[in-house]
């Protein structure tokens, strides 16, 4: 199945297994869409009757306005791709690697950083996954940054049976006044976690659409990898497509056009085959 921005593309095995893709273009909406969108299509092959219109969600108004976009580092403006290409050239090799972390392993590290129980409380795995690895990258680079990333996170709101949109999604910068290489994580771990609570609390709006505007369309921008950029996918329902009584063993996302500082997805972990969650992630 193809269009202008989906592509769904099937692969049978000879031992009655099937692989599943499915190509998003960004412009329709972001990974919660993307899987509201193939679960969907699932129920309507099962013969389930879709909804008979989507909503249309209304948009957050946001308390405080966003960061003038001459401040803004959580995205970089690139060179103009033309009419033809949608995915910008990177400077530097880019490749994917795939860490799965099971749930007794996060217990463990979600015990082992936050020693006070309130803060373990409290503290999502989306924040522990980004802080380590953001250490870990700090340290290998001797200390050498980055001191600034990016977290993209999404308003806690209803996804099922509305339009796609990316209205959803924001991207805030957190930045470290100290060594992260040299930290504590569980110092690192506040730093995400304070970020993220401003931003619900405060419904800080997000730089990306007054950017767009301002260049009336028509200029190139990316998020993802414009900093190192850290995406919450935790809550998408990545397991949820159901065929024929089977539901997925691996599911898993991938972004191209990243920006040369690169990306990183937190998502749920694979779950026991018949749709329920393991509690690990990826």
């Amino acid at each position: 199945m193809l269009s202008l921005h989906a592509c769904n593309q099937f692969t049978r095995f000879k031992c009655g297994g099937m692989s599943l893709g499915l190509s998003w273009a960004h412009v329709l909406g972001n990974a919660f869409s993307a899987s509201a969108f193939i679960n969907m299509w699932g129920q309507i092959l099962s013969g389930q009757m879709p909804p008979k219109s989507l909503q249309t969600p209304n948009p957050v108004k946001a308390k405080f306005p966003p960061p003038s976009c001459e401040k803004s580092v959580s995205m970089k403006r690139v060179d103009p791709l033309g009419d033809d290409h949608w995915l910008t050239a990177n400077d530097s090799n880019m490749e994917t690697d795939y860490f799965p972390v099971t749930a007794k392993q996060l217990e463990h590290m979600v015990t082992n950083i936050c020693a006070d129980d309130k803060l373990a409380a409290k503290t999502s795995h989306f924040e522990v996954l980004s802080a380590v690895i953001w250490k870990y990258i700090s340290e290998t680079r001797e200390d050498l940054g980055p001191r600034i990333v990016t977290v993209s996170t999404s308003h806690n709101r209803p996804w099922e049976n509305e339009y796609p949109t990316n209205g959803r999604m924001v991207l805030s910068m957190v930045e470290a006044d100290f060594s992260v290489a040299k930290a504590d994580v569980s110092a690192v771990v506040e730093l995400i976690s304070q970020k993220i609570v401003e931003i619900n609390n405060n419904n800080i709006g997000s730089v990306d659409e007054e950017m767009v505007e301002n260049g009336n369309g028509e200029a190139d921008f990316i998020t993802y990898g414009a900093n190192l950029t850290f995406v919450n996918l935790e809550e998408t329902n990545i397991y949820g497509l159901e065929l024929k009584g089977h539901w997925p063993v691996f599911a898993n996302y991938t972004i191209n056009g990243v920006g040369d500082e690169g990306v990183v997805l937190v998502l749920p972990g694979p779950t026991n085959g018949k749709g329920e969650e393991g509690g690990g992630h990826v």
